[in-house]
Order: C-alpha cells, then sequence, then structure tokens
C-alpha cells in the first residue's frame, strides 16, 4: 500500500483490519444461516411444529 501521501500507516492498519472485519462478519452470517437451516430440519423431523423453527428470527444490524 502507499506509505506516501493518502494516510498514515496507523489509518492504513484501520482500514485494513476493518475490511478483514467486515468479510470475517459477512462468512459467519452465512455460516450461521446454515446452521439454522439445518437445525430446522433437525427439528422436523423430531416432529416439532415447521412455523417457528423455519422461519429464522431476522438479525438486527
Amino acid at each position: 500500500y502507499k506509505r506516501r501521501g493518502g494516510c498514515t500507516k496507523e489509518e492504513e492498519g484501520v482500514q485494513k483490519k476493518r475490511r478483514v472485519y467486515k468479510k470475517k462478519r459477512r462468512v459467519r452470517k452465512k455460516k450461521r444461516r446454515v446452521r439454522k437451516e439445518e437445525e430446522s430440519v433437525q427439528k422436523d423431523e423430531e416432529g416439532v411444529q415447521k412455523l417457528d423453527c423455519c422461519k429464522p428470527k431476522q438479525p438486527t444490524f
């Protein structure tokens, strides 16, 4: 990355961290969605009502 001009090294590091964090959070959200679907399938097999477990709660951001 550019050391001269623009932002200082520290700011660059913060931006990079933020980018990585965003990426990780996106992946984590995806994984959570998959896990929820698997859980709902297991609950259906156990004979629990489909309605409440198939609708994952909307995460608030």
